[in-house]
């Protein structure tokens, strides 16, 4: 899983979250590193906050749905109301800040296929 973040709090804390809960996670603060580690590995699944500073996590998911990205891709954002905007950009799921830890591991769990 690759988790894309430029708050280097909540990217910790996303990482620890979910490395305990068993899953491989790599991190990138920017579009630029999140597409740097898309080329060494395909991840199962996207965790992408939806303001990267000045760019856009819409972006990202954009360009990996159509790059023919088959993972999933979760877009996490304080905004509640940029659900519609996130399912029209290709996400497969969004994640309303604040969540709690509980709330992220079942998000991605319920993206993924079991096994």
């Amino acid at each position: 899983m690759l988790i894309v973040d430029d708050d280097a709090l909540v990217l910790r804390i996303e990482r620890v979250t979910l490395t305990r809960a068993g899953f491989e996670v790599s991190a990138a603060t920017s579009v630029d590193e999140a597409n740097g580690e898309l080329a060494r590995a395909t991840p199962d699944l996207v965790l992408v906050d939806l303001h990267l500073g000045s760019e856009s996590g819409l972006d990202l998911v954009r360009t990996l749905k159509a790059s023919g990205y088959a993972g999933r891709v979760v877009v996490v954002s304080g905004q509640n109301t940029a659900d519609g905007e996130v399912q029209t950009a290709g996400a497969d799921g969004f994640l309303a800040k604040p969540f709690t830890p509980a709330e992220l591991v079942a998000a991605v769990r319920a993206r993924l296929p079991l096994g």
